[in-house]
This record gives structure tokens, sequence and C-alpha cells, in this order.
């Protein structure tokens, strides 16, 4: 059995019509919604309160994949009491309980776990976060490695999605060129977002194939967010000028934003031979479930 922590968020409930159509047998886990989960699958964990006793209830409980917690950078910070006691003091009393289940974690990491100083890092480059939530990825992180024998980090770039409206990096973008509205992206902030589909291939290959360990993932390219924004806008043939280029200090972020937001992806390739999808294939779809496909030339 596969329990899904956080399975109504944008990766967990991604992970679970995934693994749902491959005929696992999983039990979801929600906190304030439970949208798209099947009455007989589902489970309440609030990770605010440490209340695990749902958890005792399943039986031969294989996997558990921790795509919980808060992931606002921002809110992290300003609420850096709460966030701490979601993403690390609670989710670390949850792997202690895990281990007496003699139970294989898979963890949702972040590149924020680096520094940002150097573009696409490997799993060899030492992590040195300079955001809170960066700092409490890798906070568990190390939980996990003295922890447990086996396990799985996956150290994730921004994950992206194809559905209209899913309000991931591109669509989000391509909603705002469809209304006529300005995009403002930072030229000095540099980041390669890698497809939830690949990131759900990756998964089952790893499982599949019994390898442990950490595993960076992100996507083929590293560009700043002005050229992806402006790329995007290009293929789409939307208006260019609505595509502003501005300076990360631009945003008054609370916490300076690594410059770098890029893994090397060579071992998790390597290991598991998914490839990622290109960004030319992602946008074509996505201009297909927008029904505007017809306005690229050729397509």
């Amino acid at each position: 059995m596969i329990l899904i922590v956080g399975a109504s968020g944008y990766i967990g409930s991604n992970l679970y019509a995934f693994l749902k159509k491959n005929k696992f047998d999983i039990r979801a886990s929600y906190c304030t919604n439970d949208r798209n989960l099947l009455e007989n699958e589902k489970l309440y964990l609030d990770l605010k309160n440490g209340d695990f006793s749902e958890i005792s209830k399943l039986n031969d409980l294989k996997h558990v994949f921790l795509c919980h917690g808060i992931s606002n950078i921002e809110r992290c910070k300003i609420e850096s009491d709460l966030s701490y006691t979601v993403n690390v003091a609670n989710t670390i009393n949850f792997l202690q309980y895990l281990k007496r289940l003699d139970v294989i974690p898979i963890y949702f990491s972040s590149n924020m776990v680096y520094n940002g100083k150097k573009q696409n890092p490997t799993e060899l480059d030492y992590p040195e976060p300079i955001t809170e939530y960066g700092k409490q990825k890798l906070i568990v992180e190390q939980y996990i490695k003295n922890t447990f024998n086996r396990y799985i980090i996956l150290r994730l770039t921004k994950v992206f999605g194809i559905e209209t409206g899913d309000q991931t990096l591109f669509t989000g973008w391509l909603d705002k060129l469809v209304k006529n509205e300005k995009i403002y992206a930072a030229g000095d902030i540099f980041i390669s977002p890698v497809f939830i589909m690949d990131v759900l291939k990756v998964i089952e290959n790893l499982m599949n194939g019994n390898h442990y360990g950490i595993y960076n993932l992100g996507g083929d390219k590293t560009m700043s967010v002005y050229n992806f924004s402006k790329k995007l806008a290009e293929f789409c043939g939307g208006d260019l000028s609505l595509i502003q280029q501005v300076a990360n200090t631009d945003f008054n972020f609370i916490e300076a934003r690594p410059r770098y937001n890029s893994v090397d992806s060579t071992k998790v390739k390597r290991t598991t031979n998914v490839y990622m999808t290109s960004y030319e294939e992602c946008f074509r779809v996505i201009l297909n479930n927008y029904g505007i496909l017809k306005n690229k030339a050729g397509a």
C-alpha cells in the first residue's frame, strides 16, 4: 500500500491520479481540501497538530510520499514558527512514526537547498540554503538520510503542468497573455522548470527499480525567467510588449532568491532512462489545450 501525504496539492493530486491509473493500492491524506479523493481512499491528516492516529488504520504500508507542507517561500519566512512546525518538527515526528512501521519515505525536496550561486548543481554539491524554505527542506533531508536505510529524496525545480487554468508557471503566463495583461519577469533569476509528467515517470521508475538515495530533477534547459516568458509569448504569437523585464530586487522579496534555480539531472536520467520533455513540446500541448494552437504557423 502507498500513502500520499498532501494529496490535494498540485504534485500530490497529480501523483494520486497517476498511481490510481496504474492500479496501485493508494491511500491519500488531506487537511483542508479532499476534492477528487475517493471516500474509501482518503484520510484526514493535519501536521499542524501532529495527530497521526489515522495512519494506524493502514495495513501493509510500504511507501509514503511526502508532498505536503507550506511551500510558499514568502509565507515560510513570514510565518516561520508555523512553517517550521508543519514542514520540519511534525514532519520529523511523522517520519519517526513511519520508521517504526518500516516504511520507505519518498520526500519531495527542492533546489532551494542549494545557495543558487552555481548553475545546475549535482547531488555531490554541498547544500547551503539561503531561504527559510530551503533550510527547512534540508533539515528534513538530513533526518531522513540519518534515519532510514532506504529512502528517495527528489530535489525538484519548479514543477509545471499543461492543463488549462492549472495555475502553474506557463499556463499562468498564458492566462495573462490571452487577457493582454503584463508579465513582469526577472532577467537575473534563472530556472529550469520540470514537467509534472516527467516527475511522475521518474518516481515510477525509481520505485519499480528499487532505486534509493538523493536525485536532482529539473528540466532540460536553464534560462532566465524573462527569456522563458518571452519564449512562450513568441511561440503562441502573443504580444511581446506585454513581457516586461525586471530585476530580482524589483519584487521586494523578504529574503533574497537564489540566482540559479536549476539542477543537474544526469544521475536520475541515467538511473531511470527518463528524459525530460522539451519545453517546445509542452508549449504545443498547452496551446492546443487552450484552443489557440491554430495561431502557430505550420502547427
